[in-house]
């Protein structure tokens, strides 16, 4: 790819994923280090063509109406967490302000079970550090489900969701299915990356020592990117603990409807606090459940026996 800006900088390092598995707290840390620069949408998604439609499908729901440069221009503000960039010009535009930092990158969780992220992002900086992060499979694939009832991707039972894809077998995929198992089976995800980018140049770590060994786990991440470690606060924060929705069939429809992005992005910013307050008690409550059923653990469990 030929650089369509001159003064933007290339991404030297890319965190690729698994899903729910701490991306986002890693993301928000090392956006504090002052020598790391960090795209301002966090997952651009910009090298997996192969699932492009189901991510557009996402992208527009979550961010109805809205173009590129708007989205941009307010993630310069805040950043926003995944907005599809389909083009090398817009690209390039996430990077125009990375000058003199030693670390650039971006962190789409996509680029993991995609089958052609690894090698587009070789093409275009082959160089590039990349950082995996995995988890339990359980844990994750029970995490992203509960994450998609919150968000009102879907309202379908886990155990229907993983035998549609089972049922898919091979060519189950993100445009075809959920993907809860396909996106767990880092082995092949990992040897993707290995085969483009030299062993050096790939680190793998696991949610798991980050939550039980915190700060040596991020010593290394900051090491691997040849950062000090003494300027930032080596401690993670939790996001993604997004409230319940009360009504999840409202939440669904509210979510498929586009209304919910159009209430987020248009509306919540110029509702009095008091009117937001009210909307909010109404909608979400700050207990914390789960979907998951007993019916869907022993399914899950049997499934990752047998594989």
């Amino acid at each position: 790819m030929n650089r369509v800006y001159e003064n933007s900088i290339k991404p030297n390092f890319f965190i690729v994923g698994a899903a729910k598995a701490g991306t986002t707290s890693i993301e928000k840390l090392l956006r504090n280090h002052p020598d790391i620069y960090i795209s301002p949408i966090k997952e651009p998604n910009y090298f997996c063509d192969d699932i492009r439609k189901m991510i557009e499908a996402e992208s527009s729901r979550q961010q109805k109406g809205l173009t590129f440069e708007s989205v941009l221009l307010k993630a310069k503000k805040k950043s926003v967490h995944m907005f599809n960039v389909t083009n090398q010009n817009d690209y390039e535009k996430l990077f125009l302000e990375a000058k003199n930092k030693k670390a650039v990158g971006e962190c789409s969780t996509f680029y993991l079970p995609s089958k052609v992220a690894a090698k587009n992002i070789f093409n275009y900086n082959p160089n590039a550090k990349i950082i995996i992060i995995t988890r339990n499979p359980f844990d994750r694939i029970i995490s992203h489900y509960d994450m998609d009832i919150r968000i009102g991707i879907t309202r379908e039972k886990l155990k229907v969701l993983l035998e549609h894809e089972v049922s898919l077998g091979e060519q189950a995929n993100y445009e075809n299915s959920r993907f809860y198992l396909g996106a767990s089976n880092y082995e092949n995800q990992i040897n993707e990356y290995q085969r483009y980018f030299s062993e050096k140049n790939v680190l793998i770590l696991t949610f798991e020592d980050l939550i039980n060994s915190q700060k040596n786990t991020i010593k290394n991440l900051l090491n691997f990117l040849e950062l000090e470690t003494s300027k930032i606060d080596l401690k993670l924060s939790k996001e993604n603990e997004a409230k319940t929705a009360k009504y999840e069939l409202l939440n669904y429809i509210l979510y498929k409807t586009s209304i919910k992005s159009f209430i987020l992005n248009n509306l919540a910013g110029i509702m009095p606090q008091g009117l937001k307050n009210k909307l909010k008690e109404f909608f979400f409550t700050d207990i914390k459940k789960s979907n998951v059923s007993t019916e869907d653990i022993e399914y899950l469990n049997e499934i990752l026996r047998n594989n």
